[in-house]
């Protein structure tokens, strides 16, 4: 079985990058200016997302294969507060409300025949995932910036392959965020391999996840349009030299 996934997986699938249109008006009044985080209302952010996803086979530490996948994200912002309730001591008690708590509520990515899901309950191998919780804090030292990070669970699936698990949470992390949605900053994975194991529970690893990061893209409307506007231009000279 580990030998079977391994073969597919090589054959299909470096670093994590989500690519994340944020859809959610009520994210864009949280920042920027001093302390935002202590207004920042409890909400839903929704976007499509682009993953890279880096694993390593051989476990040399290094990154073997990439596979790129696309699909919706969904990511819970509670209400600031005076300290995290998901990871208690992150901030001091001083009735100063500069932590945010938030959850990545459900993530979906397919691309070929890989696919990525997170978000606590049933997955499409039929097992129940750990919620992945993380949290949005204030700097000490900058009211106008804040720190924040996921721990996050997830289920590879491999059609025809089987499925991959990690057993500890993937951290990624982004600092300086003047606002949610953080546009244009970039989560990353710190330093060191993330176990990825044949079932949630036990076992031994069949691979590691190496690397990860993703970048929230700011004004997804603009971009598309310079984008459509490079096609359009590409093709508009192509007619031209085709037809002078």
């Amino acid at each position: 079985m580990r030998t079977h996934i391994l073969g597919v997986v090589a054959a299909l699938l470096l670093p994590i990058t989500l690519v994340l249109l944020p859809k959610d008006a009520d994210a864009l009044l949280c920042g920027p200016g001093a302390h935002w985080v202590d207004g920042c209302a409890g909400g839903l952010d929704i976007f499509p997302s682009t993953a890279v996803v880096g694993i390593d086979f051989d476990f040399d530490n290094i990154a073997d294969v990439t596979v790129i996948l696309n699909g919706p994200s969904m990511v819970k912002r509670f209400e600031p507060s005076d300290d995290s309730s998901n990871f208690p001591g992150l901030a001091p008690l001083d009735d100063h409300r500069d932590v945010i708590d938030v959850e990545l509520v459900s993530l979906t990515l397919t691309g070929g025949m890989v696919s990525i899901t997170a978000g606590a309950g049933p997955s499409p191998g039929g097992v129940s995932l750990a919620p992945s919780m993380g949290s949005i804090l204030e700097q000490v030292g900058d009211s106008t910036l804040a720190d924040s990070f996921f721990d996050v669970f997830f289920e590879v699936e491999i059609v025809g392959g089987g499925f991959l698990y990690n057993q500890t949470p993937l951290r990624i992390e982004a600092i300086d965020l003047p606002g949610v949605p953080p546009e244009g900053r970039t989560y990353i994975h710190p330093p060191g391999p993330i176990p990825l194991f044949a079932s949630l529970i036990g076992g031994d690893p069949v691979a590691q996840l190496i690397s990860a990061s993703h970048t929230v893209v700011p004004e997804p409307g603009a971009a598309l349009l310079v984008a459509l506007g490079l096609a359009g231009g590409a093709a508009a000279r192509r007619r031209l030299q085709l037809n002078p």
